[in-house]
């Protein structure tokens, strides 16, 4: 909410500002605009995503795993990502009815057009996921889908 205010403010003001360098020398209005609309339209880095974002997410079976009583799966934590290619995270884990809470660690990759990648190592096992990340410009929000062979996962993030 607060970041939707300054976003309103900044904009408001470069309106005015816009609107006033049309009065006065009819030329600034172009170059304002033109600024504005570049940096709306920048793209996502490692920095993107930056602190603490809230996880839900699920995993279902695939057809040979339908009589597994580990199924249903269901994740939620915290995950925090450094800005620079980091992240760490707890997750309570329910599946199939047993709890288990994960300390888990790992990288992630940021590409201009707001799609990455996730390797994430889960403890105690030392279990390596991996999954593509898509995030909003902002870094709001984002969803994942799980890449390894075998596997349905999805889980979505969302910015405390």
């Amino acid at each position: 909410m607060r970041r939707n205010l300054i976003a309103f403010i900044v904009v408001a003001g470069t309106v005015g500002l816009s609107a006033w360098g049309v009065v006065s020398n009819g030329h600034a209005r172009q170059g304002i605009v033109v600024s504005l609309h570049a940096a709306q339209s920048d793209g996502c880095s490692l920095a993107t995503l930056s602190g603490d974002y809230l996880l839900v997410g699920e995993q279902a079976p695939t057809l040979t795993q339908r009589d597994d009583p580990s199924f249903p799966r269901r994740f939620a934590g915290i995950n925090r990502f450094d800005g620079q290619g980091n992240l760490s995270a707890f997750v309570t884990s329910s599946q199939g009815g047993l709890i288990q809470r994960l300390n888990n660690e790992g990288t992630y990759t940021l590409e201009s057009n707001c799609a990455g990648t996730v390797s994430v190592i889960t403890r105690p096992s030392v279990t390596v996921t991996h999954w593509d990340l898509f995030i909003s410009k902002d870094g709001g929000q984002g969803h994942y889908i799980r890449t390894d062979d075998g596997y349905t996962a999805t889980l979505s993030i969302r910015r405390q």
